[in-house]
């Protein structure tokens, strides 16, 4: 009996890490939604400044032309190729700009995600001589996101879910103090608000092979001995920003960041399978890949790249620094809301304070 509960305890340690390191935390994805949708929405505040001459048949590209010179049978076809006036291009923005609203507020999470890929993927293939890495990064982040509960947290269609519900809603109280970092050395901590499943997995992956394929595609020696690449970059005036007029200036930094780019993009990713101390190497990982991006945003207007990889990063916040956040703010703290039963206006109420919440 005492061998049985021993492998019985190893188990569930092991399959408590597994689930700690290949897990993404619900809140994490529910920031994800709010912050791809926000993207989405100046995406198309964008491209909307330029609607006649990119998708429009008085533009650049008609439609004529793609079905005469570009079009393959075995690629997707576009709803924008449906009509060429820009009136009804401007309706198809809206009704596009509606469906990321609906998502951003996680309102029909599922089916906002599908007709949010939908639509900017068929934004995309209306025009492919203006699109990026970036654009192409949105439309796989939201692929993989109809295999993702981005409505759990900080949605609509969760408190439409405690306000129907046959019991009422609990809010989470919270009693204690900072644990310390060493306590989790090799415990696995709390993996309540961690969701996997192939689909998270195929989301954080997508997220590392593009840092990886970064890495691996900069043989030149200007990454790898003379580490110029920065400064290098920083010569497209076109691309410059102030803050890089100010870098410029300073090509032994440049040298430095350069190698913390190359360097972070190869193998930053492998501390966010750390089985030791996962919680602070996840953390460690994914703050660093925010920073690179924020950096880059600084120095070279790269529109909207900057935003989709920050907001991808953000999907992958670690529950440590959510759980930490809960016990700092809510330290000693624990908190219940009363309210009757009977009424629908208070049950609704309490559905919407204990459903965005800062720490849920």
């Amino acid at each position: 009996k005492r061998s049985g509960a021993i492998q019985h305890k190893s188990n569930l340690f092991i399959s408590s890490k597994l689930v700690e390191i290949f897990g993404i935390d619900l809140r994490s994805l529910a920031l994800f939604r709010i912050a791809v949708a926000l993207v989405s929405l100046w995406d198309l505040y964008d491209r909307a400044t330029d609607l006649s001459p990119h998708y429009a048949d008085s533009g650049i590209l008609p439609r004529w032309f793609v079905a005469g010179r570009l079009w393959n049978e075995n690629w997707f076809a576009s709803i924008y190729f449906i009509t060429g006036a820009p009136f009804f291009i401007a309706i198809l923005f809206i009704v596009h700009a509606s469906i990321s609203f609906s998502l951003l507020i996680g309102y029909r999470t599922w089916l906002s995600t599908f007709l949010s890929w939908f639509f900017l993927t068929s934004l995309h293939d209306r025009n492919t001589l203006i699109t990026h890495s970036g654009d192409w990064l949105h439309s796989c982040l939201l692929f993989w996101s109809m295999f993702l509960p981005l409505g759990k947290y900080f949605s609509v269609d969760a408190v439409l879910k405690k306000e129907s519900g046959p019991h009422p809603p609990d809010q989470p109280s919270y009693r204690g103090h900072f644990t310390p970092i060493l306590e989790s050395l090799f415990h696995p901590r709390d993996t309540s608000h961690l969701h996997i499943s192939v689909g998270a997995i195929a989301f954080a992956i997508q997220i590392f092979v593009m840092y990886f394929t970064a890495y691996y595609h900069k043989t030149g020696v200007e990454w790898r001995e003379t580490y110029t690449a920065t400064w290098l970059s920083l010569q497209v005036d076109f691309f410059r920003t102030s803050f890089g007029d100010f870098l410029v200036a300073f090509p032994n930094l440049c040298k430095m960041l350069t190698w913390s780019v190359h360097l972070w993009q190869g193998w930053g990713y492998l501390l966010f399978y750390s089985p030791i101390l996962t919680g602070p190497c996840k953390a460690f990982c994914i703050f660093g890949y925010l920073a690179m991006h924020i950096g880059f945003g600084l120095c070279l207007r790269l529109g909207q790249f900057t935003l989709i990889t920050c907001a991808a990063v953000l999907g992958l916040i670690p529950s440590w620094i959510w759980d930490e956040l809960a016990k700092t703010f809510t330290s000693n703290t624990s908190y219940k809301i009363t309210y009757l039963l009977n009424n629908p206006m208070a049950r609704r109420w309490t559905a919407i304070l204990t459903t965005f919440s800062l720490i849920p």
